[in-house]
């Protein structure tokens, strides 16, 4: 990663930015003391040099600054300061309190509370990285959060490079805010939104995707813990929910080598059986569409059997080693068509968890399987299966029979009313 002074002054020579901020180069000597080490005692409350010590609430008069309108922005930089001690060298930053105050229900909580963050007026945070902190300061000012357009500038790196650093800042940024309980303004609206541009920047130069396993394990580490299942939307502030459906594609799922992320699924099982159910109505969806095609049932064990009969051959679980037998049973009965497309694997969260080669081995299985119906359906017909395509056809004819099927509603309302 860019050293902080590195990004500093990219930054402020960037005529990009409309606001530049001097950051403070002092430092907290450790006496143990706020009042002894030069941060002053308790800031007075937010009002108080207004006539008034009532607690900080949000005015009605600044809800519109989201759009950065420069009046209503203009009232959250008046007013008393606070001050954040970043990473282990405690990188000092001051932020206004109304405007860290109009994003952040953390900071309000702890610097106008009891707490000791309170009587000091400043907030530690040792296991933050400055150089993320600094793009959090920097969107908090000026409402830009342009990671990939500063990393792109370092043309010494790949374009795989390139996306992996950018992914990797925004994840910890968004942890960060994740953590000082900022609102959907940064979380959803720009850190994500960033995200889903990086990932399809590397979509559509066909790099690798730039969640690696590396990055992923971070997040699973520090993002907050969800229920995949209740809050899989945009609405989440976990990060988790949106790494699982940026991940939850077919090519990412038939191409991965998932035993790299064995330490991802140890860390959080529900992660991995997230993305064994997509891949289950991935099957589901891909035996369905092909009955369609051929107009006839399909038996993919009946397939298969056919299949090794006229190759001579016949490639099948059985040929694994059997260390452990408990394993090798559960195996046995989820790896296969109708097992793993009935199964809730969602209850085999913990195993996964307390084994990640377990989980690795039934989406190697199911990663098989996929391409292996996908190849004989794209045979059987007489052209190569485009799954793409194919859905949006899909997509196509339904929209077509949904948009038949209102105007014959309007059709018969109108018989009924005459």
């Amino acid at each position: 990663m860019e050293s902080h002074n590195d990004f500093q002054d990219s930054w402020e020579h960037d005529t990009h930015h409309e606001y530049i901020f001097p950051v403070s180069e002092t430092r907290r000597s450790n006496t143990g003391d706020p009042e002894q080490e030069g941060l002053g005692v308790r800031s007075r409350s937010l009002y108080e040099e207004y006539g008034t010590n009532e607690p900080y609430a949000k005015p009605d008069d600044v809800e519109s600054c989201d759009g950065r309108d420069p009046d209503s922005f203009f009232k959250l930089l008046t007013g008393p300061s606070t001050n954040f001690y970043v990473g282990l060298d405690e990188k000092h930053y001051t932020i206004p309190k109304r405007l860290l105050y109009h994003f952040s229900d953390y900071a309000r909580i702890c610097l106008e509370g009891s707490f000791w963050e309170a009587r000091a007026n400043a907030a530690w945070l040792p296991d933050v990285d400055s150089d993320v902190f600094q793009w959090l300061w920097q969107w908090l000012y000026t409402g830009k959060l342009k990671v990939y357009s500063f990393y792109n500038f370092t043309w010494d790196w790949s374009e795989d490079e390139q996306l992996q650093q950018a992914c990797q800042v925004l994840c910890r940024l968004h942890v960060l805010g994740e953590r000082l309980l900022f609102d959907e303004r940064f979380l959803q609206d720009e850190v994500q939104r960033k995200l889903v541009k990086v990932i399809e920047r590397a979509k559509t130069s066909r790099s690798t995707t730039p969640l690696t396993p590396q990055i992923v394990e971070e997040i699973l580490s520090d993002s907050a813990p969800v229920q995949y299942g209740s809050i899989w939307n945009w609405q989440s502030t976990s990060l988790r929910p949106f790494v699982v459906e940026q991940l939850c594609t077919l090519d990412f799922c038939t191409t991965t080598d998932f035993v790299d992320w064995v330490g991802c699924f140890e860390l959080d099982g529900a992660f991995a059986a997230e993305i064994m159910a997509f891949m289950a109505d991935e099957l589901k969806w891909a035996v369905k569409r092909w009955e369609a095609q051929v107009g006839s049932p399909v038996d993919v064990l009946e397939k298969k059997k056919q299949f090794a009969e006229d190759r001579g051959n016949s490639k099948c679980l059985e040929t694994r080693p059997k260390n452990h037998q408990g394993i090798w049973l559960a195996l046995r009965i989820i790896c296969t068509f109708a097992g793993c497309t009935t199964t809730d694997l969602r209850a085999y969260s913990q195993c996964f968890e307390l084994d990640g080669a377990f989980a690795v081995e039934i989406l190697a299985y199911m990663a098989e399987e996929l391409r292996w119906i996908v190849e004989r359906w794209g045979e059987e017909r007489g052209s190569r299966v485009d799954v793409a395509v194919e859905k949006e056809e899909e997509e196509r004819i339904a929209q077509e029979e949904s948009d038949l099927q209102r105007m014959v509603d309007r059709i018969m309302r109108r018989v009924g009313w005459s």
